[in-house]
């Protein structure tokens, strides 16, 4: 089995899992390393399932550009941020349709939406 490691804030995450996407055909989990913010990525319509206990051998990301012939073993435990569009470009519509939220967004968020949508010069900092 082959275990991507989710760490990071929610963009990280988002990264991450989009790679891990891409290597479904071989059986794919996550495993939630995500200790300074948590995890959120159960909000969203994911497909892919959790394990508490990721089996293989760790292996980093080489770098934090397009690696075209990333080392993946069967089984393993990727550790990486995969922040390249060039990894899932092939299944954006399967990303975009996942990353949906499984919940309406609270009463308050949808006030602060409409706020920030009401400013033609509004700025997202995370």
């Amino acid at each position: 089995m082959i275990t991507v490691n989710l760490q990071g804030g929610i963009g990280n995450t988002l990264f991450q899992y989009a790679y891990a996407r891409t290597l479904t055909l071989c059986g794919v989990q996550l495993y939630n390393a995500c200790n300074q913010y948590g995890c959120q990525l159960e909000r969203f319509n994911i497909k892919l399932p959790f394990t508490k206990r990721p089996e293989g051998r760790w292996i980093s990301e080489r770098g934090l550009t397009y690696d075209q012939n990333p080392e993946v073993d069967n089984p393993c435990v990727l550790n990486g941020y995969w922040q390249c569009e060039n990894y899932f470009r092939h299944i954006t519509d399967n990303i975009k349709e996942e990353f949906t939220l499984k919940e309406e967004p609270s009463v308050q968020a949808k006030q602060y939406a409409d706020e920030i949508n009401k400013t033609k010069n509004s700025v997202m900092v995370h």
